[in-house]
């Protein structure tokens, strides 16, 4: 994920303010040389942030004016975190817990929903083991690219319903152990909203399930003293009435129905 500096973000705002510049124009403005300038605007191409039209003069070479583009405009307004810690208390003061947990659940399907346009593997069937892995993947993969470290383990189930703790599945045996995909959080997505209280853990499963498409247990939180620093997130795919009525063992579908949470 691209990183920008102070100096980033001035020719930013120096667009935001007047408009399309030269490259030279950019260089008086900022004081600094073009070669800088053309440095920066690289980095900011390549992040979509700003684009480059080529203008034709009436003499001489053409000329390359930059401008900010839709992406460009709205990056310069995206410091968010006061209004989210302010919100996010108002949430908490609520003391009606219906209430409180109608509108966590309301964000988390709204996050979810927003999401979901930007992770590609999300319309396949909750029920099939694969599908459930490919999203636990996918969810992980777009966290990382957000800068937020996420990591994939399976939990090994047994015939019997029992959890064997978190294994590969290269070794597990087929027909005697199920696998439950865990997301790792490592580091919080919300510091300073999670030490308060467990509430922001709550809101994140529910996106979690909304975005798996399938239930969603909460394993553990670290974040108040733990040594990992990590929110752990156990995948469930939970199997039809039906099927599970016929099924005599979680290992005869591939899938426990249900696993309780540690």
């Amino acid at each position: 994920m691209a990183t920008f500096n102070e100096n980033d973000r001035q020719l930013i705002g120096i667009l935001q303010k007047q408009g399309r510049k030269s490259v030279s124009e950019l260089a008086t403005l900022m004081k600094v040389t073009e070669t800088a300038v053309r440095q920066r605007l690289t980095r900011l191409l390549a992040a979509e942030l700003i684009s480059r039209e080529e203008v034709r003069l009436s003499r001489g070479r053409p000329n390359h004016m930059y401008s900010l583009t839709r992406k460009g405009r709205e990056s310069a307004g995206q410091n968010f975190s006061d209004l989210a810690t302010v919100v996010w208390d108002e949430v908490r003061a609520i003391e009606d817990v219906s209430i409180r947990s109608s509108v966590i659940q309301g964000i988390a399907k709204r996050l979810a929903s927003k999401y979901k346009d930007e992770i590609g593997s999300l319309n396949l069937d909750p029920n099939d083991p694969d599908s459930v892995k490919d999203r636990a993947n996918s969810i992980a993969t777009f966290f990382e690219s957000r800068g937020i470290p996420m990591t994939v383990d399976f939990a090994v189930v047994n015939g019997n319903g029992e959890e064997n703790g978190e294994n590969s599945e290269a070794e597990t045996v087929a027909g005697e152990k199920s696998l439950l995909p865990v997301l790792n959080l490592h580091g919080c997505p919300y510091p300073g909203l999670s030490e308060k209280d467990d509430l922001i853990c709550e809101m994140e499963q529910a996106m979690f399930s909304e975005l798996a498409g399938c239930g969603v247990g909460f394993n553990r939180c670290d974040h108040k003293g733990g040594d990992s620093d990590c929110c752990s997130f156990q995948l469930e795919a939970n199997l039809p009435e039906s099927d599970a009525a016929d099924s005599q063992s979680p290992s005869e579908s591939g899938w426990i129905k249900q696993l309780s949470s540690n």
